[in-house]
């Protein structure tokens, strides 16, 4: 073999570790941020199944007051005295604190 052949031989494997050593490092790093990705993901669907079970817990909490509420519905659109504390309205609610506040001062 010829210097100039020996030459590109060398010039050729220096290349050749030069892409492996990248090629390994971009592996690497890749490998780290696929880990953090499986764990972001576990953390997302614990996350997701509190939620859920908190809905679940809200719905249920729902369906079990709606009998009750049904029952101490005033009957009609009656507004006396007795009923008016059962109206649970944002505007009554809202007028009703007003009212009060009002009133202490």
């Amino acid at each position: 073999m010829t210097g100039q052949m020996k030459r590109y031989i060398q010039l050729l494997l220096g290349c050749m570790t030069f892409l492996t050593i990248l090629l390994w490092y971009e592996y690497v790093s890749f490998q780290k941020e696929t880990e953090k990705m499986i764990a972001l993901q576990g953390h997302y669907y614990s996350c997701i199944n509190q939620a859920k079970h908190v809905l679940c817990k809200q719905q249920e909490a729902q369906q079990l007051a709606m009998p009750i509420q049904e029952h101490f519905r005033p009957e009609g659109d009656q507004n006396t005295q007795e009923n008016k504390w059962l109206n649970r309205t944002a505007s009554h609610l809202k007028e009703s604190a007003l009212t009060y506040f009002k009133e202490l001062l």
